[in-house]
């Protein structure tokens, strides 16, 4: 091999080097890592067992019991598990103008029932069995900074006992990794990443 085909293998590794090395700058400067983490699952245990697992990387989570009707896909939380969240600030009243989207953290709980949902002329949903259950109030709010569901439901309590559809549980997590990279640790049937720090 001549000595000027020599010389062009370093030149390549360096030239190679250097390309990713800009690269990942750029992908640094335009990806803004977040930090928070909501996970959906029928399985208690799997949830658990991935909190159990992840422990030294997590800063706070949260668990709360729901339930969800995949006929109305509607998501449906106890008043106390609804202040729960708020609290964790994985609740966020939604603005839209034009094809733009800002949240802000809900900070306290309207009046229950609440229903949650883009639809804001949605006054009602219904369990498994077909019984009704009225809002008092409809507001556009979601969990972290989408909706995983067409709807949520935030009843009193008791009327959540009496709400008959599946077990949901949900898993709010504020992670110490970029939670776009650090959601394959986890177990979960849904899941959705999202900002703690918009104000």
């Amino acid at each position: 091999m001549s000595k000027k085909k020599i010389w062009i293998i370093p030149v390549l590794i360096l030239f190679i080097l250097g390309g990713y090395f800009t690269v990942s700058k750029v992908v640094a400067l335009f990806h803004q890592p977040v930090h928070g983490i909501i996970l959906y699952s029928k399985e208690k245990k799997s949830l658990e067992k991935g909190l159990e697992n992840n422990q030294s990387s997590i800063k706070t989570h949260i668990n709360v019991q729901a339930k969800y009707n995949a006929k109305t896909d509607t998501l449906v939380l106890s008043k106390n598990s609804a202040e729960k969240l708020i609290d964790a600030h994985a609740i966020n009243y939604v603005n839209k103008k034009g094809n733009d989207f800002t949240f802000k953290h809900v900070t306290s709980l309207s009046k229950t029932p609440a229903l949650w949902t883009s639809d804001l002329k949605a006054v009602s949903t219904t369990d498994e069995r077909g019984k009704i259950f009225t809002a008092a109030t409809t507001e556009y709010i979601v969990l972290g900074e989408s909706s995983i569901t067409k709807k949520t439901l935030v009843l009193d309590d008791n009327d959540f006992q009496n709400f008959q559809s599946a077990a949901e549980y949900i898993s709010v997590i504020e992670e110490k990794r970029d939670a776009a990279h650090a959601l394959a640790a986890y177990s979960f049937d849904k899941a959705q990443i999202f900002n703690f720090t918009q104000k």
